[in-house]
């Protein structure tokens, strides 16, 4: 007790006796434990002995020892899961969804327990080639970028939808708008080559369209593509249209 004492002193901390256990050998004598017991106020417990939730126990340890210590475990992740699907679930209730979910998705969703919400099937659009005015060549050009890697092409029809010319060509490394920009480019230099001055120039990049009707700003990295553009298509007659793959 001199030593508890003596630690309660220096820290300022108190032991509470109520609270407080010891282990002795199997082996002991009742009268050691009653001796130990009526000098600390400490209870005698067998072994394995908690604290802070942990077993404490002489020799090797076994699985029965730990079995309360594992149910409060799977009790506490089984309240985890339960909070957090319960929230995937209020998540899913709140949002609304503007596309499809993958089919994939759905079947992990639906493990885990959470109700997805689907838009219903979306009606096919029709798309159709429309007819340039007469005189007109169509130009209709397409690019992207696939890992970082940019390509480009296009096609050139005829006011009747005969094919005149075709054209592709590799970028390097590069966006999407850089590779829509460079394939425009290549086009327009081609229906100059071929002696084309009415063209209607047709593409499935809004951006692309509005930056060559200068409605919107051009992004400073493709800023030396579109003084080229610019520059050649002012003597043309260009019509500029939208349209969809």
């Amino acid at each position: 007790m001199n030593f508890l004492n003596s630690y309660c002193s220096v820290s300022g901390q108190k032991v509470n006796a109520s609270k407080s256990s010891f282990l002795l050998s199997p082996k002991a004598e009742l009268e050691r434990s009653y001796s130990i017991s009526q000098a600390t106020g400490f209870s005698h417990k067998n072994a394995p002995m908690e604290y802070l939730g942990t077993p404490i126990f002489p020799g090797r340890a076994k699985a029965v020892y730990f079995e309360k210590l594992f149910i409060r475990i799977r009790n506490k992740m089984a309240g985890w899961k339960n909070k957090l699907l319960s929230q995937g679930g209020r998540l899913c209730n709140a949002y609304k969804p503007k596309v499809r979910s993958r089919l994939g998705f759905n079947s992990i969703a639906l493990q885990l327990g959470i109700t997805y919400i689907n838009l219903p099937p979306s009606s096919p659009v029709i798309v159709y080639w429309s007819r340039p005015p007469t005189g007109y060549v169509v130009l209709n050009s397409d690019g992207s970028s696939i890992d970082g890697e940019a390509a480009g092409g296009g096609v050139i029809r005829n006011s009747e939808g005969g094919l005149i010319n075709n054209y592709f060509s590799f970028y390097g490394r590069g966006s999407n708008n850089l590779a829509e920009s460079c394939a425009l480019l290549d086009g327009l230099q081609l229906c100059i080559s071929l002696g084309f001055n009415s063209i209607e120039v047709q593409s499935d990049s809004l951006l692309v369209i509005n930056w060559l009707k200068k409605k919107i700003g051009v992004p400073w990295n493709l800023k030396h593509i579109w003084l080229t553009i610019h520059q050649i298509s002012s003597p043309i007659d260009m019509i500029c249209k939208h349209v969809y793959r």
